[in-house]
Order: structure tokens, then sequence, then C-alpha cells
């Protein structure tokens, strides 16, 4: 297995599932996070817990550089709307999902650039995807 630089990383978004999707410009930092919560099956006489999976879910967090031009990719995340988020990891491959944009945030210190963050949770199993 090749290891991959950051910098390979393409973050794509869309407001349509059949889109190809445009990079999200100014992005230096994501986390794509598959979960799946834990049920506690334990009962008396167990020593250790006891579990199975319950539901499943994805989240995603993006931050980087605000470019307030990039209409088609930073100002698509808007809190509340579904979007269609592709996380490439290699640039090509990786996967797509149907989120709602939970949060978006801007940051401006004094000293230095003015940066963006958002969430994004999954409402749908994603898809793997090549570019």
């Amino acid at each position: 297995m090749a290891e991959l630089a950051g910098r390979q990383a393409v973050i794509k978004i869309d407001t349509t599932s059949s889109g190809p999707g445009v990079v999200i410009d100014g992005v230096d930092n994501h986390t794509y996070k598959e979960l799946c919560d834990m049920l506690d099956i334990s009962k008396y006489g167990n020593e250790y817990k006891n579990r199975i999976g319950g539901l499943k879910d994805t989240n995603v967090t993006l931050s980087g550089n605000y470019n307030p031009s990039d209409t088609n990719g930073q100002l698509k995340i808007v809190p509340g709307d579904f979007v269609w988020l592709q996380v490439l990891p290699d640039g090509t491959s990786g996967k797509k999902v149907k989120m709602i944009v939970e949060d978006f945030t801007l940051q401006a210190p004094v000293e230095g650039k003015q940066t963006f963050s958002a969430t994004l949770q999954g409402t749908e199993a994603p898809t793997d995807v090549s570019a």
C-alpha cells in the first residue's frame, strides 16, 4: 500500500447527487469519519462489557483559507442545507456522501489570515467514487 501526502487530497461539493462536484477552494485540513453506535448488551455475570454495533454514521470537518469568491464551493456550505460531498484522499478516488451542513464558521484574527471551518453530518450511507 502506498502512503499518501495530505496535499494530494481533494474535497468536492455539489447540490445534486448526479453532479461531478466542484473543488472547494482553500481547504487545507479535513477529517472524514465513519462511525458506529456501540450498544452495550452486557448482563449479570459478565466480567467485561459485551457490545454489538448499532446505527452507522459519517461526519466530516473541513477547514482552510476563506475565499469569499468561491461561490460554487465554500459559499455552498450553508447550515441546514443538504449537499453531496466527495472526499478524495488521492485526488481521484474516495467516498461520496449526502450530508447536512451543521455549521460554518469564519475566523479573522487581527494578526492573521481569515479562515473557515465547517462540520457536516451524513444522511445516507457513503458510496465509493472515482473522479
